[in-house]
């Protein structure tokens, strides 16, 4: 998968709006919101995969050749490579949040000892919320693609239809 300048900007804007959100968050708050985070993202990582497993069953490998052939033809591309690849870093995205926010509640009060490191809540609170956005972005984007795939099979099995009653 090869970022785009538009998806770097995203990300930039992204993490801005998350530290402006996160300075504007009381402290208490802050805190509420980091132990139900991991929970929320666990919900939506579990959706998006139970969604995935459904579609994925519901391909058959004549209709994937006949996408793969009609894709090669008009569109010069896989199409349903392009999905796997973009839903397998979207996937990945949304999990690697969801291990952040968790290790974000571990760290918001370490102490070693010997070394103290004085992370403000809020700060954790900006990069957790910064995770948070990126994986509502990739569950978008799965989404958006999930009903393109549907789209296109639906085209595809009635331009199948058409053929054999002709």
């Amino acid at each position: 998968m090869i970022l785009k300048t538009s998806d770097i900007a995203k990300g930039v804007s992204f993490l801005t709006i998350s530290l402006i959100l996160a300075l504007l968050v009381s402290e208490k708050d802050a805190i509420k919101f980091l132990f139900m985070l991991p929970n929320i993202l666990g919900i939506l990582l579990g959706g998006i995969l139970a969604s995935l497993a459904i579609i994925f069953g519901l391909l058959s490998s004549q209709e994937l050749a006949i996408i793969h052939k009609t894709s090669m033809k008009f569109k010069n591309r896989d199409i349903y490579s392009d999905f796997l690849r973009n839903t397998r870093f979207d996937t990945l995205i949304i999990f690697l949040s969801t291990g952040f926010s968790i290790c974000a509640l571990l760290f918001h009060s370490v102490d070693l000892g010997f070394i103290s490191i004085p992370l403000k809540v809020q700060v954790l609170l900006g990069f957790v919320l910064f995770g948070l956005f990126m994986s509502l972005s990739a569950i978008y984007d799965i989404i958006r693609s999930l009903f393109i795939l549907n789209q296109l099979r639906y085209e595809l099995s009635t331009k199948m239809e058409e053929i054999k009653s002709d």
